[in-house]
């Protein structure tokens, strides 16, 4: 992502909308095929083959070269010069340069503390729903449809909200927390809909409003800390959302042990 907005701009809202969407094309085509890949490898070969799938991520960064401006009368090994150069200097730059100063900006902290929050939630949706789900009736072929829905609806997300946020009357940070809160809202009444209907709206509910953290927080990010800080900003940030992810399904088990102990104690009593 912070390469991609060295390369746009005018659109970067939108190319960083765009962008992010692969992560739902892959959530959409590999729903079912990890199924059919477990089914016919077994769980070793399907992480194998998995495996060598993200293994083309290497290529395709490689491309990514630092944007240089090079006036066309210049020789082309000025032109190579300049870019090796261009290249070294910002690369000693980010590394010797790591801005902690950041958490000095009370908005650059409420942001990473919401990323705890929302993604301790989205680490329980998506580790808990698929057992959930099939006490309300799915079986394990049916599950791929209820992350079809939410990833589709994701994808959809993100195109309408990249063309909004990229809008200049509108303020994509806005944009952005009214998504996170309304993706909350959508997981929490999934308890409350216990059939197959209600949980796959639901799930594309919760799809299409929580992809503002695939096509807007970039961009909030930037609006934070500034273009400068961008790569600081982004980076660290992203412990927290490691964070949130890591404790939410743990906490999520761990309450429902205690809330099952705690019926039993009071039918006993009873």
């Amino acid at each position: 992502m912070v390469a991609i907005s060295r390369y746009f701009d005018k659109y970067r809202v939108f190319a960083l909308g765009i962008a992010s969407m692969g992560n739902n094309i892959g959530l959409i085509s590999f729903a079912r095929l990890i199924m059919f890949l477990d089914h016919l490898y077994g769980w070793r070969g399907m992480l194998l083959v998995c495996g060598g799938v993200t293994f083309h991520l290497c290529p395709l960064a490689a491309v990514m070269f630092p944007v240089t401006e090079v006036k066309p009368s210049m020789a082309i090994e000025e032109s190579n010069s300049m870019l090796q150069k261009t290249t070294s200097y910002t690369i000693k730059k980010m590394n010797s340069n790591i801005n902690f100063g950041l958490f000095r900006k009370v908005s650059f902290v409420c942001f990473c503390i919401s990323n705890v929050f929302f993604n301790t939630g989205m680490g329980i949706f998506s580790l808990h729903l698929p057992s959930y789900s099939k006490q309300a009736g799915f079986k394990d072929n049916d599950i791929g449809t209820m992350w079809l829905a939410h990833g589709v609806c994701n994808i959809i997300g993100k195109v309408l909200f990249s063309f909004l946020g990229q809008h200049r009357r509108v303020n994509p940070t806005i944009v952005y927390a009214v998504g996170v809160v309304l993706g909350g809202l959508s997981i929490g009444i999934i308890p409350n809909v216990f059939n197959k209907t209600g949980i796959i709206v639901a799930s594309g509910a919760c799809g299409f409003f929580t992809c503002v953290t695939g096509a807007l927080i970039q961009t909030v990010i930037y609006d934070i800390v500034g273009y400068e800080r961008f790569a600081d900003g982004n980076g660290m940030s992203m412990p927290f959302k490691a964070m949130g992810n890591l404790i939410g399904g743990p906490i999520a088990g761990k309450y429902a042990i205690v809330m099952s102990m705690v019926k039993q104690k009071l039918v006993v009593t009873t």
